[in-house]
This record gives structure tokens, C-alpha cells and sequence, in this order.
């Protein structure tokens, strides 16, 4: 469908991606259906990868906008790993494999030469899609095929648990839990150490720099933040009138963060746990929206509701 004028790309990582669901189900082809009718001249493009982060997604969105010529951009931000995903101190990944900024003294992002090889080696395999077929293959295997992500996020699910185990010091069980599914508590914080202080700080900059190409390119930006459940959510909260404040932790602070510095850059959000409580969800709908009893992937049900929500949001003229 490249013949339509008003092309949308979702960028994001797994969450986009969508692997867990029928490729027709996934947001951005609810969000395509309902941009259909009178709205029958946009396109959704979903561009996800695994293993991704707000440094990726710089690189996809000048990606999109070179071979698609595309009008929107959507950063789609998880708030279960996009933050730490910023910061090389609270890396997850392995450092060869995942591209960290820095910030200067004045605030300014700052790619380090190993760093800067990294987001070459990035774009290149982008780029490698558009190869004849079979000179893209080894870029298509890597990188869209469950069967070859599979063992990267069972080895990074290992490693994860492994320092857990080595730190047990640092693990409160709610720490502990988040650790099981390959994230970290930090982020999360009432009160941010440094580092998480930090890694915000850098995902803005993304942000901004984001921003800054659309604005000379002519493409509109809009970002999305899909809110993270720990299991004690279940356990803990009843009814409509739920809170995802537990202890020193709020899991919803990041969201509040993102959206106040969103709409201070004139920029469209949708904080979809902020969504969630102007919808009424209760607990077991909201569980119901995600896999790994409720702290994991989105079912069909949660990328209808992320399409719906970003339906009414952000084209409010869509049916």
C-alpha cells in the first residue's frame, strides 16, 4: 500500500513487533483498520524490533522516513525496560550489541567511536532489507524470526537471573520478580538514584533529537507509553479505583514524567496508564490485556485497546 499519501509508523520494540499474536492482530493493524473509510489515504506501518531501545528507534525513524517517506511517527515507549534502556550503567544488554548515548556536561547527547560503530552496524542491517533477497537474508533471520530471538532472550533472561542471584543484597522480592521477566526495579523509584536520574534525562534528549528531524522533515510526532504491571498489582489492588504506588515504588511515575515533558514540547502523548484510569479498567480487564499473567507482552486484546486508545487520542475524526 505504498501509494497512499499519509503514511504512520508505530516504532518500538517487542511490543510493536508483536510476535506473541496473528500478524493481523497486532496494533498496527488494528490501528490501520480503523483508519480505513474516510481516513482510506493513511497507511500504518508497524516497525518493532526485539531487543530495541529509544537509540534504535532515532535510527528507524530516519530509516522510515528515507525509504517510506512517511508523514507520522508514533515512539511507542515501554516503560518496563525504555528507560534503563538509556543507560549503559543499568544495561540489560550486552554492551557490544546496543547502542548507549551519553550526555556532556551541558546536557548534549554524546556517542562514544565503539558506540557510533554500533549505530552504523544498526543502520546497515536496515538498509539490508532493501537488498535483493538473497543478500537480505541473514539480516531477516536475525532479526524477525522467533525462532532465532528466542535464544537471545532466554540468554538474557539467564544473565539477569544470574546477577540477581549473585546480589541477593539488592533483591527485594518485588526487585526479585521484575528481575524474573528481564527488567529492573530502578526506574521506577520514588526517589531516582543518579543513574535512573540520568537515563531519563537521555531518553528526553532521544526525544528531542526525535522531534527535531520530524520538525525538519515535516513529520508529525506522537508518543505512546505502555505502563508495566507487577504481579503485586494483582495480588494487592481491587475494582476501578487502583493504585500502582507500592512502597518506595511508583510504576506509573515514569509515565507522569514523559507526559509532563511531552506536552511542555508541544508534542501529542497518550500515557496509556493514565488511559487505563480515565477508561475505568479494573483489574482482571487490565490483566487480560497482558500475557505472562499479566506483566508480559500484549494479548489481542491489549493491541486492540493501544489501537483504540491511540484511534481516539490521537485522530479523534476516526470511527
Amino acid at each position: 500500500h505504498l501509494t497512499t499519501t499519509n503514511r504512520i509508523a508505530l516504532i518500538g520494540d517487542s511490543f510493536v513487533e508483536a510476535f506473541e499474536v496473528h500478524r493481523r492482530d497486532n496494533m498496527g493493524v488494528k490501528l490501520g483498520e480503523k483508519m480505513a473509510g474516510p481516513w482510506r489515504d493513511y497507511e500504518v506501518m508497524a516497525l518493532g524490533g526485539y531487543g530495541t531501545g529509544p537509540a534504535q528507534y532515532f535510527e528507524v525513524l530516519q530509516y522510515a522516513h528515507r525509504h517510506f517517506q512517511v508523514r507520522e511517527a508514533v515512539f511507542v515507549l515501554y516503560l518496563g525496560n525504555d528507560i534503563t534502556d538509556c543507560s549503559a550503567a543499568l544495561a540489560l544488554h550486552p554492551k557490544d550489541r546496543f547502542i548507549y548515548y551519553g550526555l556532556d556536561a551541558a546536557g548534549r547527547l554524546t556517542l562514544s567511536p565503539p558506540n557510533e560503530r554500533l549505530a552504523v552496524r544498526y543502520t546497515t542491517g536496515l538498509e539490508a532489507m532493501h537488498q535483493p533477497p538473497w543478500l537480505a537474508t541473514p539480516g531477516i533471520l536475525a532479526s524477525h524470526w522467533m525462532s532465532a530471538q528466542l535464544p537471545m532472550s532466554l540468554l538474557n533472561t539467564h544473565n539477569q537471573r544470574r546477577r540477581t542471584v549473585s546480589e541477593p543484597e539488592r533483591c527485594a522480592p518485588l526487585d526479585a520478580d521484575m528481575a524474573r521477566l528481564g527488567l529492573k526495579i530502578a526506574a521506577f523509584a520514588v526517589n531516582p538514584d543518579s543513574e535512573v536520574r540520568e537515563a531519563m534525562l537521555i531518553l528526553q534528549a532521544l526525544l528531542q533529537l526525535s522531534a527535531d528531524f520530524c520538525a525538519t522533515n515535516s513529520i508529525q510526532l506522537r508518543v505512546v507509553t505502555i505502563p508495566f504491571f507487577p504481579q503485586n498489582f494483582y495480588t494487592t489492588q481491587q475494582g476501578t479505583n487502583w493504585s500502582m504506588r507500592f512502597g518506595d515504588h511508583d510504576f506509573l511515575k515514569p509515565e507522569r514524567e514523559i507526559t509532563a515533558w511531552a506536552k511542555a514540547h508541544n508534542l501529542p502523548v497518550l500515557p496509556l496508564g493514565e488511559w487505563m484510569q480515565q477508561q475505568k479498567l479494573d483489574v482482571p480487564t487490565i490483566r487480560a490485556l497482558y500475557f505472562t499473567g499479566g506483566s508480559g507482552h500484549f494479548t489481542e486484546a491489549g493491541h486492540r485497546f493501544i489501537a483504540d486508545a491511540m484511534a481516539e487520542s490521537f485522530y479523534p475524526g476516526v470511527k
